[in-house]
């Protein structure tokens, strides 16, 4: 994915940034907020389970969801985690992952598409 890069992680969880902290992002018709927006995000697991994100945005109020695969499903363990985010609207927002007792957080700004 072109719009991230340099690793950053945990022992169970690794990320690769995104370039100058910003996340583009596509309109999204299947949520039910108006406005709804969403990105595709790659995580990278280095234990098994349900990988899980949680997502709080930092510059007003917001609605955050998440579709995340398994590392099963991906490559691994350790493997790829495929994840498709939902956001309420651009801004600024942190996103912390947990799997396998490990949690990792990076704050990111969702733009507008």
């Amino acid at each position: 994915m072109p719009y991230v890069h340099d690793w950053y992680g945990t022992q169970a969880i690794w990320v690769m940034l995104p370039t100058r902290g910003r996340l583009p992002s596509q309109t999204d018709r299947t949520t039910e907020w108006p406005g709804g927006l969403s990105t595709k995000f790659p995580w990278y697991g280095l234990g098994s389970g349900q990988l899980r994100v949680t997502g709080q945005r930092l510059d007003g109020p917001g609605r955050f969801g998440a579709e995340i695969g398994t590392v099963q499903q991906g490559y691994g363990p350790p493997g790829f985690v495929a994840s498709n985010l939902h956001w309420s609207g651009p801004g600024c927002w942190r996103l912390t992952a947990t799997l396998a007792g490990s949690s990792l957080s990076i704050t990111t700004r969702v733009n507008q598409p």
